[in-house]
């Protein structure tokens, strides 16, 4: 559908999601900006080429499922994927309140699943990465980024899988 390599980049606010748009957009890149906001990533997608914004909350299954099938109707299959949205908190663990421990899981760890899971069938057809993007933070961020991390290093043994098909 395009000749143009594809990336969708997930959290993009004014820090280091906008960065990375700008960085993917002067490299030749059509960019797919995700972010809660449609503010910021609006702005974005007039300002620079081929950058197309697209409010998703990646902790929604549904609006992960319907953003990226929007992506491939409208572009075709992504040649990347940087999931850079996060969630974070600072505390030890008698002080990290739960119900934000838990939202920072699902933006962090469920989030970067449930895009893999519907970016990563077409990229095995593409030479293409998959990168999680991290901030380093104390506190409960830790263990969510381990298990990132460790999901992360799974998806190469799936494509194997995929390719010997």
């Amino acid at each position: 559908m395009t000749e143009k390599p594809i990336a969708i980049v997930t959290g993009v606010g004014p820090g280091t999601g906008a960065a990375i748009v700008k960085r993917f957009s002067a490299g030749g890149f059509r960019i797919i900006a995700l972010a809660r906001s449609a503010e910021l990533i609006n702005r974005l997608a007039q300002e620079l080429p081929d950058v197309h914004a697209v409010a998703c909350d990646v902790s929604e299954e549904a609006q992960v499922r319907t953003a990226v099938a929007d992506v491939k109707r409208r572009f075709g299959a992504a040649d990347v994927l940087i999931h850079n949205a996060v969630g974070g908190g600072w505390g030890s663990f008698r002080e990290i309140d739960p119900k934000m421990l838990k939202g920072n899981f699902e933006v962090n760890v469920m989030g970067l699943l449930y895009l893999a899971r519907e970016v990563a069938p077409e990229m095995k057809d593409n030479v293409s990465f998959c990168k999680n993007v991290s901030l380093v933070m104390n506190g409960s961020y830790s263990f969510e980024r381990e298990i990132a991390i460790t999901l992360k290093k799974s998806m190469p043994r799936d494509f194997q899988k995929w390719l010997r098909r």
